[in-house]
């Protein structure tokens, strides 16, 4: 409220610049977007090495404090997501089927392929969609990896959800988010 940065903070203006360092392993074409592609990246400072506020360079530390002692690390995420519909000025669950339910899974069925499709061109293996316990709620099983790899499929599958509610789904105020090209 007093505009001014918390006292001690980390990672602010005066820590100073990084370079945005493209991983080649997370390079994906967006189906969805006409000649784009995208690609994570490590924070690099400019004398080299990792910035101290790299999110990708602390999970690549500790896999390696656990290959010191030599062990793996495979993670995998289960995202899960909630669709509403818009009617008149209130938003409610696009689905009221209760979980495990095949009747949940219809009614989206086109929604849902689409982002399993979309993530399978983008080199994310979607395990499983299922419809879960509350209304217009659904989860999606993405195949375990490295960290780094689980990471950046995690962020893509998370993308497709967006993009695909975007245009499958309005805005507040009933006009399309976004078109396909």
């Amino acid at each position: 409220m007093e505009d001014h940065q918390a006292a001690g903070a980390l990672f602010l203006a005066e820590t100073g610049d990084f370079m945005a360092v493209p991983d080649p392993r997370s390079y994906a074409i967006v189906p969805y977007v006409d000649k784009t592609a995208r690609v994570h990246a490590y924070m690099m400072k400019e004398e080299g090495g990792v910035w101290d506020g790299c999110p990708r360079g602390k999970v690549d530390a500790l896999v390696e404090l656990y290959r010191a002692e030599g062990l793996s690390v495979q993670i995998a995420f289960e995202p899960e997501f909630t669709l509403y519909k818009k009617k008149e000025n209130e938003y409610t669950p696009v689905a009221s089927s209760s979980m495990f339910a095949l009747a949940g899974l219809e009614l989206q069925h086109d929604f849902l392929r689409d982002v399993v499709d979309y993530c399978a061109q983008m080199g994310v293996p979607v395990t499983q969609i299922g419809k879960e316990y509350g209304q217009g709620q659904y989860e999606g099983g993405i195949l375990h990896g490295d960290p780094i790899t689980a990471i950046d499929r995690y962020l893509i599958y998370k993308d497709a959800v967006q993009q695909e509610t975007a245009y499958t789904f309005t805005s507040a105020f009933g006009m399309p988010l976004v078109k396909r090209i």
